[in-house]
């Protein structure tokens, strides 16, 4: 087990629960069909792949009370679960007190981020990034609002008010020959308190992005784990 902090984890640990560390079970126990295990001092989390087929994937992971007295391999069977996305694109970005942070997308440019508590079993945030998030007390930083939010009416109105404001307040960038095979998007910029649901520090901008298309069956570039190399960036 090591109790160094991983670099696809964005979110440290607090004094009210405390991480303990992190195993690779999968190196040992592969028959197991568990990847990565991230223990905190009230719950653990477990990537467990799922099957498609003859195959294994990872993608998505569940969360359980932390009992010191199971085996990691009885949780699935004993152990308490609060959350659970098997089978989807769910990545495990870290826990603060009882606050489960989830990174949600299969590729690059906007990404999904849901906040869940894990105390009272209830949703903090649905909303997206792009490139990084992160949390300095209580202010959750790094969040973006986009067309795509705006067609699927999923924010309140304050939010879309506010990206039509900005949109005919910024300037669109002037058209350059490096932009003609770049993907443009306007989206507009904000901080979120997770206590209060207060937003604050509204800016808009356009983002450019280069979107490459691999050769890859839609099972895998649904289900493989974005490298750590490549997780500050993703769609939603």
């Amino acid at each position: 087990m090591t109790r160094e902090r991983l670099p696809n984890i964005f979110i440290d640990d607090t004094d009210n629960n405390k991480f303990i560390g992190y195993v690779d079970l999968y190196k040992r126990y592969p028959e197991l069909h568990i990847r990565d295990i991230y223990i905190y001092e009230k719950y653990i989390v477990l990537e467990e792949l799922f099957q498609n087929e003859k195959n294994w994937y990872i993608g998505g992971f569940s969360v359980y009370k932390y009992n010191k007295e199971f085996k990691y391999s009885e949780y699935q069977t004993r152990g308490k679960k609060l959350y659970s996305k098997i089978g989807d694109p769910y990545w495990f970005k870290g826990i603060s007190d009882d606050l489960l942070f989830c990174d949600i997308g299969t590729g690059p440019w906007i990404r999904g981020i849901d906040i869940f508590d894990l105390a009272n079993n209830d949703i903090v945030l649905e909303g997206n990034y792009y490139r990084r998030f992160w949390l300095s007390g209580n202010i959750l930083y790094g969040l973006v609002f986009s067309q795509w939010n705006v067609k699927r009416a999923n924010f309140d109105d304050y939010l879309v008010q506010m990206y039509y404001k900005y949109f005919k307040m910024t300037e669109k960038p002037e058209e350059k020959e490096e932009y003609k095979w770049l993907f443009q998007e306007f989206i507009l910029n904000y901080n979120y308190n997770i206590l209060t649901k207060e937003i604050t520090n509204l800016s808009g901008e356009y983002m450019f992005n280069k979107i490459e298309i691999e050769k890859t069956s839609s099972k895998e570039a649904v289900y493989a784990h974005p490298p750590y190399s490549e997780l500050e960036i993703r769609f939603a």
